[in-house]
C-alpha cells in the first residue's frame, strides 16, 4: 500500500495543516489528517464526509471545516492546535483580557486575524489566536505593534466573544469623541456670537 506524503516538510504545506491541492483537487494533507481521525471514531463518518468535501474545495483548513460542520468543538480544536504548534493554551473566558493590552492593536486587525491581546508584561504583548497556522494574519499582528509578541492558542468562540466586546467598546469611544467635538463646536459658536455682540456699537 502506498502511503500519502504527510506534507509537513514539503514546500506545498502550511502550518495550519493545509496543503496545495494535488491532482484532481485532492488536498493530500487534509486527506491524511482525516484518514487518521476516522479510525478513532471521535468524528462520525457523515461528518467526516462533509469535512472532506469542504477541504477538497480548497481554502479551508481541516480545523475550520471540523468546526463549521459541527464535527468538533472549538475548545477541542484549540487544544489540538496548541499541541501541534507547541504553544500554550489560554482560556481567556476565565483569565480575562487586560484593557491596556487589548488597545495596543487596532480592532479591525484583530478581527481579521481572529486574535486578542490579553496581557502586556515586560514589554511583551501576549496575544491569543484561533489559528496559529495563519502566518499572514500573524505577520499582520506583528506589523501592527512595535512590541514583540508572545503567541498562545485559544478557543475561536471565546476569542470572537472578546472581539465583539472590543468592537462595542471602540464604537462607544468613537461616539463619545464625536459628541465631545460637537459640544466644543457649539461652545465655539456661542463665544463667537458673544464676541460679535460685545464688539458692536
Amino acid at each position: 500500500m502506498k502511503l500519502r506524503p504527510t506534507g509537513h516538510d514539503g514546500p506545498d504545506a502550511t502550518a495550519s495543516g493545509q496543503s496545495v491541492a494535488g491532482p484532481f483537487g485532492v488536498n493530500e494533507t487534509a486527506e491524511l489528517v482525516l484518514d487518521l481521525i476516522g479510525p478513532t471514531e471521535l468524528v462520525g463518518q457523515d461528518a467526516l464526509t462533509l469535512v472532506r468535501g469542504r477541504t477538497a474545495q480548497g481554502g479551508v483548513s481541516v480545523t475550520d471545516a471540523l468546526i463549521e460542520e459541527g464535527a468538533a468543538a472549538a475548545d477541542g480544536v484549540a487544544r489540538m492546535l496548541a499541541t501541534r504548534h507547541h504553544l500554550p493554551l489560554v482560556d481567556i473566558a476565565s483569565s480575562g483580557v487586560a484593557a491596556d493590552a487589548a488597545q495596543m492593536i487596532p480592532v479591525n486587525t484583530l478581527e481579521r486575524a481572529v486574535a486578542v491581546p490579553y496581557a502586556f508584561e515586560d514589554d511583551v504583548l501576549k496575544v491569543v489566536v484561533a489559528d496559529p497556522g495563519n502566518l499572514h494574519a500573524i505577520d499582520e499582528l506583528r506589523l501592527a505593534t512595535r512590541h514583540p509578541l508572545e503567541l498562545a492558542v485559544g478557543s475561536r468562540d471565546d476569542i470572537v466573544v472578546q472581539l465583539q466586546k472590543l468592537v462595542r467598546a471602540a464604537e462607544a469611544v468613537g461616539t463619545a469623541l464625536l459628541e465631545a467635538e460637537a459640544e466644543e463646536d457649539d461652545s465655539g459658536d456661542d463665544l463667537d456670537a458673544d464676541d460679535g455682540i460685545s464688539d458692536g456699537p
